[in-house]
């Protein structure tokens, strides 16, 4: 999944299907990438510092978009957990008004037999 964004990335750059397919093998992810010096990545095959410098930073905004997905995400989650709470809770309230009105109306027939 990630590999893939990774590869696709690498290769919109130019860079050899041999990298693509290394990086595949040593399941460099975007954690990876961002983890590794410059000898690991030269190791892989990425030779020159512009193709290491653009996938470190493509990593890096791929990371940072995905921290704010999973934030947004996180932030969806709970705002329809409380306004579900907030749901139920007003539907109790209606139903216990509605008893209450009921136990008054019971009362006042009660008076007036």
């Amino acid at each position: 999944m990630i590999h893939s964004q990774v590869c696709r990335f690498l290769r919109t750059k130019g860079v050899d299907e041999d990298v693509t397919e290394k990086l595949k093998e040593e399941k460099m992810d975007i954690p990876e990438v961002l983890s590794a010096n410059d000898d690991v990545l030269k190791e892989l095959g990425l030779t020159t510092a512009g193709d290491r410098l653009s996938l470190r930073g493509f990593c890096s905004t791929a990371q940072d978009g995905q921290k704010n997905t999973d934030k947004e995400s996180k932030r969806r989650r709970l705002l329809e957990a409380f306004l579900s709470s907030r749901k139920d809770r007003s539907k109790k309230l209606v139903t216990s008004c509605h008893k209450e009105q009921k136990k008054k109306i019971g009362k006042e027939k009660e008076k007036t037999k």
